[in-house]
C-alpha cells in the first residue's frame, strides 16, 4: 500500500483515539491535536524517505507520546505569561514595568 494511502487509513481509524490518549496523559486539548497531526505527519515522512515501519500504529502512538512529553516539559520551562502581568506591563510606567517584570522573572 502506498504511503500516502496507508497514512490517510491509520488518520482515520487512529486520530480521534491518539487525541484521547494525549489529553488523557495531561496535554491540553489544543496541543494534543497539533501534537498528533504533526505526528501523523512524521510518520508520513517517515515512510516517504523510506523507513521501514513494522508497526505504524505503534510508531505513531510512541512518536506522540515523545511529541508531548516534549510539549509539556516546554511548557513547564517557559510558562505563559498571564493576562494580568501582561495588562500591568502594557500599561505601566517604566520603572513600575520593570519592577513587574522583575517579580514575574523571579
Amino acid at each position: 500500500m502506498e504511503q500516502s494511502h496507508l497514512v490517510a487509513d491509520l488518520y482515520a481509524r487512529e486520530r480521534e483515539g491518539l487525541y484521547r490518549y494525549l489529553v488523557s496523559s495531561g496535554v491540553e486539548p489544543a496541543q494534543a491535536q497539533d501534537v498528533a497531526q504533526d505526528a501523523f505527519l512524521r510518520l508520513y515522512v517517515a515512510l516517504r524517505d523510506g523507513a521501514v515501519i513494522h508497526n505504524p500504529k505503534g510508531w505513531l502512538y510512541r512518536v506522540a507520546h515523545n511529541l508531548a512529553v516534549d510539549s509539556l516539559q516546554r511548557d513547564r520551562r517557559h510558562p505563559a505569561i498571564s493576562v494580568a502581568v501582561a495588562s500591568a506591563l502594557a500599561t505601566a510606567e517604566n520603572t513600575e514595568r520593570d519592577l513587574i517584570e522583575k517579580d514575574w522573572l523571579e
